[in-house]
């Protein structure tokens, strides 16, 4: 079987449930603050913080994730219209924000590997990398890649190290 060509981290996306059940998508809303000056894009990790609300969770080998971001809604105060995003803007200032985050300890997720700790702007050369199946069900440190506004795309990727 030919595997596609990654050519950069894309976030964590569920693939599966433990067991091999498949998943179907569910997702729990949980607030975010509103005017939190942040962006939370597609495939983040999110934690909760005082106040019961998310943040992007910018921690390496010390993150206290809470689930992966999937997206959001909030009236947006433009248009007044209810708006449906794949990334969470920063600075928006919504007292409806909602986030979309798989929660589900039995999800399993996938994730580009990469080979370094650098920041990847699809021209640092931080390209995928490989290790073998003895890191199955290993502790892993993320690599906190910026997301793109234009695509609402993660690029968090894992380390090799």
């Amino acid at each position: 079987m030919t595997y596609p060509v990654v050519s950069a981290p894309y976030g964590l996306k569920p693939v599966n449930l433990i067991g091999g059940q498949p998943y179907a998508g569910s997702t729990r809303t949980l607030s975010i603050a509103s005017g939190y000056a942040a962006n939370i894009f597609y495939g983040d990790v999110v934690k909760i913080v005082s106040g019961g609300v998310i943040e992007k969770d910018t921690g390496t080998s010390t993150a206290t994730p809470v689930g992966i971001f999937m997206g959001c809604s909030f009236t947006n105060p433009s248009t007044k219209q209810l708006q449906f995003q794949q990334f969470w803007p920063t600075g928006t200032v919504a007292s409806d924000a909602v986030a979309y985050v798989v929660d589900d300890p039995d999800v399993l997720f996938k994730a580009v590997l990469v080979a370094g700790t650098t920041a990847n702007d699809d021209t640092s050369g931080l390209l995928p990398a490989y290790l073998g199946r003895t890191v199955i069900g290993s502790n892993a440190a993320l690599v906190q890649n910026t997301g793109s506004t234009t695509s609402g795309d993660s690029k968090i990727g894992v380390y090799t190290a």
